[in-house]
């Protein structure tokens, strides 16, 4: 689990994508942009993926990976924050 040290675009986070620890940039205010959306599951992802690789790399052969994490701490993120 992260522990979110603030939603701005400077925060980073770190995230375990496919058995590697990956700093993320902006994670947090995805988590919240996509919240607002009230979207779930593969649009959720997919959503997460496109938000946080504007700020990130995220390498196409990983995307997969990236986008199972990311889906997996948004519903931990979305548990903690209702």
């Amino acid at each position: 689990m992260i522990k979110y040290c603030g939603c701005d675009a400077g925060s980073f986070n770190m995230l375990n994508i496919g058995g590697e620890l990956v700093e993320l940039a902006g994670l947090g205010q995805a988590f919240l942009d996509v919240m607002g959306l009230d979207l779930a599951g593969d649009e959720a992802a997919e959503k997460l993926l496109e938000n946080v690789g504007l700020k990130n790399y995220i390498p196409v052969c990983a995307e997969n990976e990236y986008r199972l994490a990311l889906l997996a701490e948004y519903k931990n993120f979305i548990a903690e924050n209702r």
